[in-house]
């Protein structure tokens, strides 16, 4: 069996917030009633324009 190299704590929250960017974009997907295969750029530029969860309040 291989053995990893230990990850970084900056490459892991890096890795976790991407997971979790792509999360929130799926589930505003499905709240718009959206298939990810028929995303538009109109989509996406609603998606991004709307505030995150790493958004500060």
């Amino acid at each position: 069996m291989n053995q990893m190299d230990e990850v970084t704590q900056g490459a892991f929250l890096r890795a976790k917030q991407s997971v979790t960017v792509a999360i929130e974009m799926l589930d505003w997907l499905t709240e718009h009633d959206t298939e990810l295969t028929a995303t538009t750029q109109a989509h996406l530029d609603r998606w991004q324009s709307k505030p995150t969860s790493s958004t500060p309040p």
